[in-house]
């Protein structure tokens, strides 16, 4: 069949019976070019990312309490344009390195973005990104052209690295410094080490500790013990390089310099004792969790892969005199094992863990011909509860916290089918891969910035500038002291009595819990709840006026 038409003196003739081959073809073609690792993969691979990590960026508002810390001492590094003396308000912020402040400070200035919190967050969802491209390049060079492509999704889809793209704090950075120094590493400890790999190897462990102190030590000295240990103690010559130390040290020491130069003691107090050892031997900030939490939660922020985790164990025991498995284990092993055992616990303390259990989730997949039938129902089994924990956790807190009904229903049937749609064979993992991705798209783009009772600093700031847009004295908040408010409302916010405005200012505004200021105009009322204390909170809005 053939359809003609003209255009002007111009006559076109289409034969729509050729379209269906054409088709099959390029489809064909694309396939062979993303399982032959030809460029189309790393073009696929990049377009997974963005489908998984933008939506939300934008319209998720800042989070209490770290991410709202750390994007508002960023801005105040461009408000002062002092990149030494970090600070939140009028606080030093001491206990963590800058690496993160720069990171967004320096981005946002260069690029010339505006002060949104998405800004904040662009170095996150880029070293997400990237994290995920490299393990693509280091799986390239540990497996086949048709494995190499299943690490970096399995990655890529991690519910807890969808989470860390989209927050502007340390930890998607820290993990692309992981990623690169734990890849040097491995692909020395198998004899297939990458071109310039010192160099490397000494930008990684830099950037490591420049974003976010010892942890990226801690996974160099732990590969490097647990690889002699696993070779029963055969020398391991050539590892680690002298030229890869100094490099290091030429890259971080003149950081310290300039910090211990300006701060004195103070840097070292705040960050090796009230921070790193303060962590280590107490529960810090109610975040206290028992020994095998990390393990608990796995099914969760390493869904779907996390599934794979009884044949993991199962591979790591048959397999372990390997020389790659051996890499792997020294990569896992002693992280995982330090952060169970520190008393103060966060989710999110082993993502640098999770590129290596990826590696090795795959390696037990590639042997799934072999598994024992117990084996096989226990990964159905935590492969659905891991579905069904975030599908429905999902779905509650929707509906609990404000959320449209119809999108949150949309996130729950998207969930169902993707639990549906459970991998079985290679063929499926593309479909589930996707079905996965626009599941985790809908709910961070539209469910939860629409979870309207999370989100009381940005209804504060709303509120106000349509009540209060003239108001030129700083705002005051009294019972609700969250730094999401200051980088909502501004730098100058304070959360203390400051008396009555000043006498060169219009008004201010004031946020309240309890009786209304003297003297003042009701504006509004805002109820919700504060996630980052656990409980109700009800805000009185009000504009005081200069007496």
């Amino acid at each position: 069949m053939t359809v003609t038409w003209c255009h002007e003196t111009e006559t076109v003739t289409l034969n729509i019976a050729s379209i269906g081959p054409r088709l099959c073809r390029l489809w064909h073609g694309a396939r062979r070019s993303v399982g032959t690792g030809g460029w189309l993969a790393w073009v696929a691979l990049a377009g997974l990312c963005l489908l998984l990590f933008v939506p939300g960026c934008q319209s998720i508002p800042a989070t209490d309490r770290d991410e709202a810390r750390y994007a508002q001492a960023s801005r105040q590094i461009l408000e002062s344009g002092d990149w030494i003396g970090i600070r939140f308000q009028d606080e030093l912020r001491l206990k963590k390195p800058p690496g993160i402040y720069w990171l967004q400070a320096g981005l946002r200035q260069a690029l010339g973005l505006p002060d949104t919190i998405a800004s904040y967050r662009l170095p996150s969802l880029l070293s997400a990104l990237l994290s995920v491209l490299l393990l693509y390049a280091l799986s390239r060079r540990l497996f086949d052209s048709h494995a190499a492509l299943l690490p970096p999704l399995l990655l890529a889809v991690s519910f807890l690295l969808g989470a860390e793209a989209r927050l502007a704090t340390t930890d998607a950075a820290l993990l692309l410094a992981t990623v690169a120094a734990g890849g040097v590493l491995t692909l020395r400890l198998v004899g297939r080490p990458w071109p310039a790999d010192d160099l490397s190897l000494a930008l990684a462990v830099a950037a490591g500790v420049l974003v976010k102190g010892p942890v990226v030590l801690v996974l160099v000295a732990g590969m490097l013990a647990s690889a002699w240990l696993l070779r029963r103690r055969q020398p391991l010559a050539g590892i680690l390089r002298p030229r890869s130390a100094l490099l290091f040290l030429a890259l971080v020491l003149p950081w310290f310099v300039l910090i211990v130069a300006r701060h004195g003691s103070a840097f070292w107090e705040a960050s090796l004792l009230q921070d790193i050892a303060g962590k280590a031997v107490a529960a810090q900030e109610s975040h206290g969790q028992p020994p095998g939490f990390y393990l608990l939660t796995l099914p969760l922020a390493g869904w779907p892969w996390a599934a794979l985790l009884p044949a993991i164990v199962w591979f790591a025991w048959r397999e372990h005199r390997q020389p790659l498995v051996q890499a792997l284990l020294a990569w896992v092993l002693p992280l995982w094992c330090l952060f169970e055992l520190s008393p103060t616990k966060l989710v999110h303390y082993v993502l640098p863990t999770y590129p290596a259990l990826v590696l090795l989730a795959t390696l037990s997949w590639q042997r799934r011909a072999e598994w024992p039938a117990a084996l096989r129902w226990a990964c159905v089994a935590l492969f659905l509860l891991g579905a069904g924990l975030i599908g429905t956790a999902g779905t509650w807190l929707a509906w609990r916290f404000g959320a449209p009904p119809l999108a949150t229903w949309v996130f729950a049937l998207a969930m169902l089918l993707a639990a549906c749609a459970m991998p079985r064979r290679p063929g499926s993992v593309p479909f589930f891969l996707l079905l996965v991705g626009l599941a985790y798209a809908h709910f961070w783009g539209r469910v939860l910035p629409a979870m309207d009772q999370l989100w009381l600093s940005r209804r504060v700031a709303a509120l106000a500038a349509v009540m209060a847009p003239g108001c030129d004295a700083p705002a005051v908040a009294a019972g609700f002291a969250e730094p999401s408010l200051v980088f909502e409302l501004g730098t100058a916010t304070r959360f203390a009595d400051a008396g009555p405005p000043p006498a060169t200012a219009r008004c201010r505004l004031r946020i309240v819990t309890d009786a209304p200021p003297i003297d003042s105009t009701y504006a509004g009322h805002v109820s919700g709840f504060n996630y980052a204390k656990g409980r109700a909170v009800e805000l009185g809005v009000y504009v005081e006026s200069r007496r």
